[in-house]
């Protein structure tokens, strides 16, 4: 069993909504998750990585946002991963739809996302949106 050390901590980073930021992006956040005061274990570790990969490229893919904003949050019980961007969160896909013909031919990320997360919101108005989820610490 992993051992993990949980104190309340943030991590937050705004990048250009590209892939090459978000892979220039990534370690910093998988050194804080692993490395710092969080150390959450490294499988939580990588559901959260997935998790925030796939929504920041749905980001890039499907959206003219010129930034994406990463947000993860822990305390002794849950994480908590919210990724955020400008334009309209109606134009998110209803999360009890996402895994099915949503996602079309190609992807399976929304698919992924929600497996791996307890809860999934979709929340922002006609300016900005936000994916916020939630896994437990175990």
């Amino acid at each position: 069993m992993e051992s993990m050390t949980v104190s309340t901590a943030r991590f937050t980073q705004q990048i250009a909504a590209s892939h090459r930021e978000l892979s220039d992006a990534r370690p910093a956040l998988v050194d804080w998750l692993r490395d710092g005061d969080v150390r959450i274990g490294d499988t939580l570790a990588d559901d959260i990585v997935v998790i925030v990969t796939e929504l920041a490229a749905n980001v890039i893919d499907h959206t003219s946002s010129p930034w994406v904003r990463v947000d993860v949050s822990t305390d002794a019980d849950r994480v908590t991963v919210e990724v955020t961007h400008l334009g309209p969160a109606e134009s998110i896909p209803p999360v009890h739809a996402w895994g099915r013909d949503v996602e079309g031919r190609r992807g399976r990320g929304l698919r992924m996302v929600r497996a791996l997360a307890d809860t999934v919101e979709v929340l922002g108005d006609d300016e900005r949106a936000a994916v916020r989820c939630a896994l437990p610490v175990s």
